[in-house]
C-alpha cells in the first residue's frame, strides 16, 4: 500500500512538472515582440528651450507622456462607416475577468537592506491585491523560488497588472519594493496572437524601480486572463518547486591553437605565456601555464570540476585564454561563453549522466579585436551525483586521475618559466649561436696559449 501511495505521489509530481513545462519559456517580456501587441505606444514629446548664453539657445525634446493607440483604415461606404463604431463599443465595454499570475523564480535581485533579501510578492490590478502569506516570505536570498499562484479580479478595459517583488524589513522599518514589472492586460485580451496560445508563454520579466535606471532583477512567470466561467471551471495549478538534483560538471581543457600574440620575449620574438581560465556559477578555476608559446599552441590536459544543482538558470560556462605576465597584469586574449542549458535540462529530465561529443574545438573572440583570436579544444560532461561519487576525479592532473587519464603534456623545450635564466641561455643563445660561440672560445683559447708561450 505504501509503495502504491508513493507511486501515486510520484505520478502527481510528474504531471505537475509536465504542466509547467507546457509553458514554453521566452527570453523576455511577451509584449516586446511588436507582433503580439494590439495597440502601439507612442512617446509624447515637449520642446524644451535651453539658453546657452551670448544670445544662443538650443531646443531639446523631452518625453512628457505616452499615447496608446491603434490605427485602422476602413472603406468609406455607409455600411463600412457603421462597423468601426460597433466594433469600438464592443471592444471597450467593461467585462469582468480573473487574472492568474504564476510566479516561479526570481533572479539576481538587488537587496535594499544588507546583502540579501527577504523576498515576497505583491500582485495588483487597480485596487485588487494578492500577496505572499507572511509565513511564506523567502528569507536571505537573491534567487527566490516562489512557486506561487495569485488570483486577482479585474474589470477590463481598465487598470493594468503590476507584479512587485518586495523586501520584508525587520523591526519598525517599512517594507521596500525591490522592483516591479507592469503588464498591459488590455493589449493581451485584444491580441489575436495571445488568444491563440493555449499554454501561455513562460516570460522572463525585468524588474524596475522608480529610484534607479538599472534593472533590479528578473522574474520568471506566466499570466492567464480568464472570463469568470473559465475561471470557475479550471482549478489553479498548484505550484511546488521541482526537486533539486545534484550534478557535477567536468570540463577537460586539452589544447589551444592559433592564439593571437600579446607579448614578446627579450629578443623581440612574438610569444604568449598561455593559460586558460574557466568560470561557472561564480567560481573560477585555471590551468597551469604553457610558457613561451611561439606558435599560438598550448598543451594542457587539465580538468576543471564544478558542483551544480538543477533546475537552474545559471548555466553559462565562460572560458578565457590569457597571456600570463610576471610584473604586469595578465592580458586577456580571447573568450567564449557556452550556454549549457540544454545539457542541464537533458540531464535533469533523464536523471542520468550526459556529455557533449568528445573533444571539440570552439572558436574564441575578443571585443576589441576583429575575427577569431584563438581556438580551444575541450570536452564537457555532466554527471549525476551518484556517478560522480562512484567515479571521483581530481582537479588538474591530480589523483584520482581517470575518465580520462590526463598525462603531463609534452611541451617543447622552449616552454619554461621566465625566471629560468639558464634555459634562456640554452635555447635562445646556445642553440642559436652554438657554432660561432665554440669558434670564439677556440680562438680565445689559442690566443691565450700563444700569450703564455715565451
Amino acid at each position: 500500500a505504501d509503495a502504491l501511495q508513493g507511486a501515486d505521489v510520484l505520478d502527481e509530481e510528474e504531471q505537475r512538472l509536465a504542466a509547467i513545462r507546457a509553458h514554453k519559456p521566452i527570453a523576455a517580456e511577451y509584449e516586446l515582440d511588436d507582433d503580439n501587441s494590439f495597440f502601439a505606444t507612442f512617446d509624447l514629446q515637449r520642446a524644451h528651450r535651453i539658453v546657452l548664453g551670448s544670445g544662443q539657445e538650443r531646443h531639446e525634446h523631452v518625453v512628457a507622456g505616452q499615447l496608446k493607440a491603434r490605427f485602422e483604415l476602413f472603406p468609406t461606404t455607409a455600411a463600412a462607416k457603421a462597423a468601426p463604431k460597433a466594433k469600438l463599443q464592443s471592444m471597450f465595454a467593461p467585462k469582468p475577468y480573473v487574472v492568474r499570475v504564476y510566479v516561479l523564480r526570481g533572479f539576481q535581485l538587488v537587496p535594499k537592506d544588507g546583502n540579501k533579501c527577504n523576498a515576497y510578492l505583491r500582485i495588483n490590478v487597480g485596487d485588487a491585491e494578492s500577496h505572499t502569506p507572511d509565513d511564506k516570505v523567502l528569507h536571505n536570498t537573491l534567487q527566490p523560488n516562489f512557486y506561487e499562484c495569485h488570483e486577482v479580479a479585474a474589470v477590463l478595459p481598465g487598470a493594468g497588472l503590476t507584479i512587485g517583488v518586495w523586501d520584508r524589513m525587520s523591526g519598525i522599518f517599512a517594507d521596500q519594493v525591490i522592483g516591479e514589472t507592469h503588464v498591459d492586460l488590455e493589449n493581451r485580451i485584444l491580441s489575436k496572437s495571445w488568444q491563440k496560445i493555449k499554454d501561455k508563454p513562460l516570460e522572463l520579466r525585468t524588474l524596475w524601480s522608480p529610484t534607479s535606471k538599472m534593472a533590479q532583477g528578473r522574474l520568471e512567470c506566466w499570466i492567464e486572463i480568464l472570463d469568470p466561467a473559465a475561471a470557475a471551471s479550471t482549478v489553479p495549478l498548484k505550484l511546488i518547486p521541482p526537486p533539486s538534483l545534484d550534478f557535477e560538471l567536468r570540463v577537460v581543457i586539452w589544447n589551444t591553437k592559433d592564439v593571437a600574440f600579446r607579448d614578446q620575449n627579450v629578443f623581440g620574438t612574438s610569444m604568449n605565456d598561455i593559460f586558460v581560465a574557466g568560470r561557472f556559477g561564480g567560481d573560477e578555476q585555471s590551468t597551469d601555464t604553457h610558457f613561451r608559446s611561439l606558435n599560438g599552441e598550448g598543451l594542457f590536459n587539465w580538468r576543471m570540476v564544478w558542483p551544480l544543482s538543477a533546475p537552474t538558470r545559471a548555466t553559462e560556462l565562460t572560458l578565457q585564454i590569457w597571456d600570463k605576465d610576471t610584473l604586469n597584469p595578465n592580458d586577456a586574449v580571447c573568450e567564449a561563453v557556452l550556454d549549457l542549458k540544454h545539457l542541464v535540462r537533458l540531464a535533469y529530465e533523464k536523471r542520468e549522466t550526459v556529455r557533449l561529443k568528445q573533444r571539440q574545438w570552439i572558436k574564441m573572440t575578443h571585443p576589441n579585436y576583429e575575427g577569431v583570436q584563438g581556438s580551444l579544444e575541450l570536452s564537457v560532461e555532466l554527471l549525476t551525483s551518484e556517478d560522480a561519487l562512484s567515479r571521483p576525479v581530481g582537479l588538474g592532473r591530480d589523483d584520482p586521475n581517470r575518465d580520462p587519464v590526463l598525462v603531463e603534456p609534452e611541451r617543447p623545450g622552449t616552454s619554461f618559466a621566465p625566471w629560468r635564466i639558464d634555459q634562456y641561455f640554452y635555447w635562445f643563445i646556445w642553440k642559436k649561436y652554438k657554432i660561432p660561440a665554440i669558434a670564439c672560445c677556440i680562438c680565445c683559447l689559442i690566443i691565450l696559449i700563444m700569450m703564455m708561450i715565451p
